[in-house]
């Protein structure tokens, strides 16, 4: 029990953070299978009802995608993909909503190959538009992580688009080294500037909360950074700047020069 604690608690975000998506989330289900067994055991079976009474309506959704797009010459392959059942559990608790009234329980992915010749926004951006030429997109729903990576390096194309039952389901573009990516994290290019960069920003990142926890907690504080999501800034020049959720408007302006958040007065 306390190495599953332990697990979830430091080594969980500690991956999610050098990027190694795959790692994260089977360490955050190991550590949710013997933390909460009872709960674990009922959200399994929940989510085999559901795949199965679903099965038809997707397999009838993911069908119409692949046909759109081979119609229109473009090579991709689609992978469903279930959310963990410690990400739905978290998803409950949050939300304060029972299984089956919780959405986007799934993801479809449309995965197209490397090709030097296009570049992956457009791509992203092609098979988006052949997409939401037939079907209907839900207002506000897209995210574009290819322009705007998260700070563990993760990049895709996210919508939600509308199914025949009347249901939105949640679709991610990616190439096939977004994938790739997603799985090796920090590692996944392995030059010597790549790594050195990396590892130069995580030490920053440990520098500044060892700063800011001197009075105790500073392990506290770096899983709490770990965990948080990124958000998205951009300066008045339109540089964008990744920090952590909740951050504020001085950790902004430190963030751009020390001496603008050293003589900065106020926000709006």
């Amino acid at each position: 029990m306390k190495i599953a604690g332990e697990t979830d608690y430091f080594y969980a975000p500690l991956a999610n953070r050098l990027g190694l998506y795959e790692i994260k989330t089977e360490l955050q289900n190991l550590s949710f299978r013997y933390r909460c067994p009872q709960e674990y055991a009922m959200l399994e079976e929940s989510l085999k009802k559901d795949e199965a009474e679903n099965h038809k309506q997707l397999e009838s959704f993911t069908n119409k995608i692949s046909r759109l797009l081979s119609d229109k010459n473009i090579s991709m392959r689609l992978e469903v993909k279930y959310r963990t059942l410690y990400s739905l559990w978290r998803k409950m608790k949050k939300t304060g909503m029972d299984f089956r009234h919780l959405d986007n329980k799934r993801t479809t992915w449309v995965i197209f190959p490397d090709d030097h010749s296009v570049s992956e926004k457009n791509r992203c951006l092609q098979i988006y538009s052949l997409l939401t030429d037939v079907l209907k997109e839900k207002p506000g729903s897209i995210s574009n992580y290819v322009d705007s990576p998260k700070e563990n390096g993760y990049q895709s194309f996210h919508v939600k688009l509308l199914n025949e039952q009347g249901g939105w389901e949640e679709i991610h573009i990616s190439s096939e080294r977004m994938i790739r990516n997603s799985r090796l994290g920090c590692v996944a290019e392995r030059t010597d500037s790549n790594i050195e960069n990396w590892i130069s920003r995580f030490r920053s990142v440990l520098r500044d909360i060892a700063y800011h926890s001197q009075g105790g907690g500073y392990i506290q504080s770096v899983v709490s950074h770990f965990y948080n999501d990124d958000i998205l800034v951009f300066t008045p020049k339109g540089h964008g700047v990744i920090l952590p959720q909740r951050a504020t408007a001085l950790d902004f302006a430190y963030e751009i020069h020390s001496s603008i958040g050293e003589h900065a007065q106020y926000a709006r």
